[in-house]
């Protein structure tokens, strides 16, 4: 497990699964392979379905 990173409810995490740097983990999700930095990866296998963005100030 990298830094900065959240894994929401009732996710599973398969030994030797490696979670990069900013990822999302959604509720319920099953992650069975690396992930890549930065995702947002849901569902049973998990899927990457986007990228986390950089965090914009509206002034």
């Amino acid at each position: 497990l990298e830094e900065d990173i959240w894994i929401a409810a009732n996710s599973t995490i398969t030994a030797n699964t490696r979670i990069a740097k900013g990822c999302v983990i959604g509720a319920n999700s099953v992650v069975t392979k690396d992930t890549e930095p930065m995702g947002l990866y849901v569902g049973a296998p998990a899927r990457r379905i986007r990228n986390r963005g950089p965090r914009t100030a509206i002034a």
